[in-house]
């Protein structure tokens, strides 16, 4: 839709001045010719000026169209990412949820492989951040790849001096552990809300369309 819509109006006006005019001063029929030449070339001007405008409007509300379409297909992969990093904190918590699961853990009477320690983290870890234009999701990544780091440094601990931590340690290590993928847990929580934003946003610029 054309903005200034009120243009057509005075463009009404004008016509109905332009022949007040003619009949005022008793134009010929040469005088007339020249006159509307004149201001058909004028209204011309002016009505491709204003289709150029109105082509430029619309390419800007495509463009802008396409750009929510691919933030939020980027978002819902990052989303993705964020809560498979999350389970597999819940899991690696889990392995290390007291002394005697650790144990069983670390000496391989679960089928956990320690090995699988090292993964933690790398779903969210090489998200490019310069790429991402919401704030609060680059908060979410950010926070929650530092709570995978947290948990794999325990994890390691415990495999490490196991033998040596006493029940207490392994007490401490497990509820940081929790707290740690239970906040994991939240921040996907987080991302649905800003997915559903997106979402709202996209289905908002169709319906103006």
């Amino acid at each position: 839709m054309w903005k200034g819509a009120r243009w057509p109006m005075w463009a009404a006006l004008g016509l109905v001045l332009f022949i007040g005019l003619g009949v005022a001063f008793d134009w010929g029929k040469s005088d007339w010719a020249a006159w509307v030449q004149a201001v058909g070339s004028v209204v011309a001007i002016v009505a491709t000026g204003r289709f150029v405008r109105w082509q430029h409007e619309l390419e800007s509300e495509r463009q802008e169209r396409e750009h929510r379409r691919a933030s939020l297909q980027k978002l819902r992969v990052i989303k993705e990412l964020v809560y498979a990093n999350s389970l597999f904190v819940r899991f690696v918590a889990l392995q290390f949820a007291n002394r005697q699961a650790s144990f069983d853990a670390i000496e391989g009477r679960t089928g956990f492989d320690p090995v699988e320690i090292d993964r933690v983290g790398s779903h969210t870890s090489g998200i490019p951040l310069h790429d991402l234009e919401d704030s609060e999701v680059v908060r979410c990544v950010l926070i929650s790849t530092q709570y995978a780091m947290q948990v794999k440094d325990l994890a390691r601990r415990a495999v490490q001096d196991y033998r040596s931590l006493n029940a207490k340690s392994f007490e401490n290590i497990a509820l940081r552990m929790e707290e740690a993928a239970s906040q994991c847990e939240l921040l996907h929580k987080t991302l649905e809300e800003r997915e559903a934003i997106a979402v709202a946003r996209v289905d908002s610029g169709h319906a103006g369309t």
